[in-house]
């Protein structure tokens, strides 16, 4: 259930929504125990968001979801939030456009204790460009902060400069990619939580009816993937293009 309400207050968008995620064995969820019919995934997400212009050629963006329900036999109790600020300039005569974005996903204090999960679920492996433009992870048992700035060298070429910083919610939870498998892990939490950063050079052109583009990315481990996956480095190449009816 999603409900949207334009200008309920000076032109700010609220919206409010109810999802449900239910997931059995044959579905992929493999905790629980069949003879118990606990084998299944039933989380409910309850979240609302607001979002419009601020003085000064600001805008604002305000989300916040809580989630409870059940994982197999334990209870289910989660919660995320995103906000970001950004503004449209001017420098030189070029449209410049700035932002800077906070997001967090809580996660587990204890991992290992089947009776309860704080570990929020993203519902939905789709996140391409929340969390740079390598894709590497997911929104769970993390925080991110990002900035992100946008030079229009013409009307048709526009140069973007993406910076992503990450930490652990919880040093002793894993981190997860964005098919919500652990990726990597340090049960004692002795990794400590700094993750890495990552940043993203790309530039994009429009002509016509198409849109091209490339870039570059390139992941900085911080000491909890240095002390979990040592050597890991990635560094990512692309291009692309588009074509819009």
């Amino acid at each position: 259930m999603y409900n949207s309400f334009p200008d309920v207050f000076k032109s700010s968008l609220l919206e409010v929504y109810l999802l449900r995620h239910d997931q059995n064995r044959s579905g992929g969820f493999t905790g629980g125990s069949r003879a118990a019919g606990t084998d299944r995934l039933r989380v409910n997400a309850c979240g609302s968001r607001l979002a419009g212009p601020l003085a000064g050629g600001w805008r604002y963006n305000l989300e916040g979801m809580v989630q409870n329900g059940m994982v197999g036999t334990g209870h289910h109790k989660a919660e995320a939030w995103l906000s970001w600020v950004g503004r449209r300039s001017s420098i030189a005569g070029h449209d410049f456009d700035a932002s800077v974005e906070y997001k967090f996903a809580s996660g587990s204090r204890n991992p290992a204790d089947p009776a309860l999960s704080r570990t929020y679920d993203q519902f939905y492996p789709a996140n391409h460009d929340k969390f740079g433009h390598e894709d590497l992870l997911g929104w769970r048992n993390l925080h991110n902060l990002r900035s992100l700035e946008t030079f229009a060298v013409t009307k048709a070429f526009a140069l973007n400069f993406m910076y992503d910083q990450f930490w652990l919610a919880s040093a002793r939870d894993g981190l997860y990619n964005s098919s919500g498998k652990i990726i990597a892990q340090s049960i004692s939490g002795a990794a400590g939580q700094h993750v890495g950063q990552e940043a993203d050079l790309f530039g994009t052109y429009n002509f016509s009816h198409f849109t091209f583009g490339a870039g570059y990315g390139y992941f900085a481990p911080g000491r909890f993937l240095q002390k979990t996956t040592p050597g890991i480095s990635p560094t990512y190449v692309y291009v692309f293009h588009a074509y819009t009816f």
